[in-house]
Formats: C-alpha cells, structure tokens, sequence
C-alpha cells in the first residue's frame, strides 16, 4: 500500500515538473559554457587587434562616459567587465529590470552591453542583450521567461519537488531481495527482454545510477531557489572549514596618485599589480 501511494506520487510529480526540470537541465548545460561559446559566436565583439603591451588603456572614466554617450537617455551603466588581455574588449553594461512584472520582456526594462576598445575608447558594438540568445537561455533557465516574480517561484517548487522525485524513486527501485534475478535488474539492463520491459528497466538503472549527480544538481540549486535554505547550506560547509587567523595585522597600501580621479587610479595600480611578475622562491 505504502509503496503504492509512492509510486503514485513519483509519476504524477514527474509529470507535473518533467518538463520544467527538462528544461533547466539542456538550458543549464547551454549556459556551463557561455563564456567559451560567446567567443566563438561573437568575436567581433570580445576582440580586438593586439597592441603594444607596454600601452597602457585609457582612464576608466573616459571610457565610462564613452559607453554611457553610447546609450539612449535614461539607461545608465551599472557594471563594467574588465580584461587585462591586451586583445580584448571591455564590457559595460546597463540594466534596469522590474521585479514585480510578468514575462521576460516586461522583467526587463532596458539592458545594454557596450563592447568598448579600452586603447582607443572606441565603441566596437551596442549589444540589445534583453534579446540577446545566451541571455534568453539563462532567464529561461532561471525563471522560464516568466520574470522573476513568477517564474522563480515555478523554477524553485519544481527543482524541490524534484529532490522528492529522485528519493520516492530510490524506494522504488529497492530490489526485495537482493539475489538472483531481481538484483540484476536493479544494476543491469537485459536487451533480450520486451520493449515495455527494457523501458522500465532502463528507467529504473539509469536512475539509480545518475541519483547522486542528480541530486547534487537539486540540491545546489536549490541554494539558488531559496535564501533561507542558502544560508543553512552555507553555515553547513562552513563548519568543515578552519579560518586561518594572523596575528600581524594588515599594513594599508598607498594607492600612487597617476590620475585625479579616484576609479582612474585604483584601476591603473590594480593592472599594474596583475601584470606585475611573479617572484618564486629558489631551491
């Protein structure tokens, strides 16, 4: 009876949440590789051509104000992405959304990307990412193009109902008795069997044996999904961790004064410590 009512509960689950879960999953391994895959797709946006390395970019100011000059009035830059490579564009980006609204195309006000030559300050090319492809598979994956109010909650409940999912199938799959025949069918698929059957067994191996990933997989976004569970994570892993204390406390740095603004400065020393060389002890 009790295994029963599970099996009942494992199917229609599955069926309520298959395809969102479906969904987050081609969209998640889309979105792993967006960073390699943009590149490819979109170099005339990321590169430039090479210069001198002893060049150094202009002040961040400067290209700040190219960038926002570059937008419409009203929309303002809120974030630049920065790359010491001396072959590639600086990113700056501009986004408004609104929290309450429903569907992708109201969730977001306005976002711009401007891919700026941080040499030569010139505006290689305005992105519209609203529209953009790789930005539509992480909002379908975050919230289904739903906005964030609404689809969040939809993503959230399923990703949890999922966890339910993968453990009501572990009771399931439990062999009663662990020899012979039925002990087979819970690690190994027989092909010699009926079609019906191969789909269950199927079903019933690969499950067991992708449980662990799977769950990984839940479990991790559901720190995503839900603040309060985040934390309660967080707190868990941070109890296997020792926090290195030091008795010496920390010396400030002056920051060399090259330009008058302050951003202006702070980037240009942080470039200078990157591209600073590595001293490695010898022996």
């Amino acid at each position: 009876m009790i295994k029963s009512s599970i099996l009942w509960l494992h199917k229609w689950l599955g069926i309520i949440t298959g395809i969102i879960v479906f969904i987050l999953s081609i969209t998640g391994c889309i979105y792993t590789f967006q960073d390699e895959l943009k590149l490819w797709a979109y170099p005339e946006r990321y590169f430039i051509a090479p210069v001198d390395s002893s060049l150094p970019p202009l002040p961040l100011s400067t290209l700040l104000h190219n960038a926002q000059h570059s937008l419409d009035e009203g929309q303002k830059i809120s974030r630049v992405d920065l790359y010491p490579a001396k072959d590639r564009t600086w990113v700056f980006r501009a986004m408004k959304t609104d929290e309450k609204a429903f569907g992708h195309w109201n969730y977001f006000r306005y976002y711009k990307r401007v891919f700026i030559n941080p040499y030569t300050g010139k505006v290689q090319q305005v992105e519209n990412t609203k529209t953009e492809f790789f930005q539509l598979v992480l909002q379908l994956h975050l919230n289904l193009l739903l906005g964030k109010k609404y689809g969040h909650a939809l993503v959230s409940w399923s990703t949890a109902l999922f966890i339910v999912i993968l453990l009501s199938g572990i009771v399931l799959w439990w062999p009663k008795k662990w020899k012979g025949k039925n002990l087979r069918r819970s690690f190994w698929v027989d092909t010699k069997v009926k079609w019906k059957r191969l789909n269950h067994d199927l079903h019933n191996v690969i499950g067991f044996y992708s449980l662990f990933i799977a769950l990984a997989f839940a479990i991790t976004g559901l720190a995503f999904a839900f603040p309060g569970f985040k934390k309660t994570y967080i707190a868990t892993f941070n109890l296997f961790q020792q926090e290195a204390t030091s008795k010496t406390p920390a010396v400030p740095t002056p920051i060399p004064l090259a330009y008058e603004k302050f951003q202006d400065n702070a980037l240009h020393y942080s470039l200078k410590i990157i591209r600073r060389p590595k001293c490695f002890p010898s022996g």
